[in-house]
């Protein structure tokens, strides 16, 4: 009977044992996954997209562990670009293609690491006792837009008219974000912004309101890349005159006055040509 109790104590404490030892599995697992760690051999394998040389960048382990490599972008010409016992990962081009940013382990713990494309001139960025990881490249855009062939119609509106505005506006680094057109009939104390769009290919349209009579209007157009970087066209003015006078279609006022002028004075004198017996044609 004893030896039976101690049997089933020896059980239940073994059972004890385990259950401490499946908690504490569990609570370091657990603080492992929070950490961020993963293990390299489960580690996702990620290419980086084309530099603009047009190579892909890689990790592979297919040497034994796993190394930065780059091939074509038809996959041909695969070359291993690191060569190190611990685990290298995480390529990333730079924007102009020149360099190749990854993470190593090779000195003893993660650092961000840069290279040639060719695998030469493998460098340490970073030095710190802890992982340093998760790197990126930030764009470099220092180009701005470009506004050429700023044109408005009609170039002396009337009371009535609205003033169409076009330009020119592209952007040759990561793309044009947007381009206002910006108006003013203050002298530029207030502005008020109007949204242009695509008309033709790069040209840009949108359009000013009609305004009252003597209004000095002054537009500009702005626009503005992906990266925030943004440019302003040079100042345009015009001037709105009143209701034109009555007349016919390309032909002035006067000039109608004139020849009204002329015709009845012919009239006149054929008139009185016809009415004076003295007067022989």
């Amino acid at each position: 009977m004893i030896l039976e109790h101690v049997k089933l104590r020896r059980f239940y404490v073994g059972i004890k044992n385990m259950g401490i030892f499946l908690l504490a599995t569990a609570l370091v697992m657990t603080l492992i996954l929070n950490s961020g760690f993963t293990s390299p051999m489960v580690r996702p394998v990620r290419a980086a997209f084309p530099g603009a040389n047009g190579k892909i960048a890689f990790v592979s382990d297919r040497d034994g562990n796993f190394e930065v490599y780059a091939m074509n972008s038809d996959g041909s010409s695969v070359t291993r670009l690191t060569n190190n016992p611990a685990t290298e990962g995480e390529p990333a081009w730079s924007p102009d293609g020149t360099k190749i940013a990854f993470e190593s382990g090779r000195d003893g713990n993660v650092e961000i690491y840069v290279m040639n494309p060719d695998g030469s001139g493998q460098t340490r960025l970073t030095n710190n006792p802890a992982d340093d990881e998760d790197l990126d490249w930030q764009p470099t855009d220092l180009s701005p837009p470009s506004i050429s062939n700023v044109v408005y119609s009609p170039q002396v509106p009337q009371l009535s008219d609205t003033v169409t505005v076009t330009a020119i506006v592209t952007d040759i680094g990561f793309g044009l974000k947007k381009a206002t057109l910006r108006y003013s009939t203050d002298g530029g104390a207030t502005w008020t912004s109007i949204s242009m769009n695509v008309s033709t290919g790069s040209t840009y349209k949108a359009t000013i309101p009609a305004k009252p009579d003597g209004t000095t209007v002054t537009f500009k157009v702005k626009a503005e890349d992906y990266i925030g970087n943004t440019a302003e066209s040079t100042t345009y003015t015009y001037q709105v005159k009143g209701t034109p006078a009555a007349g016919i279609p390309g032909f002035p006022i006067e000039s109608i006055l004139l020849g009204i002028a002329i015709s009845v004075a012919m009239l006149t004198t054929l008139k009185s040509r016809k009415t004076d017996p003295k007067i022989r044609v």
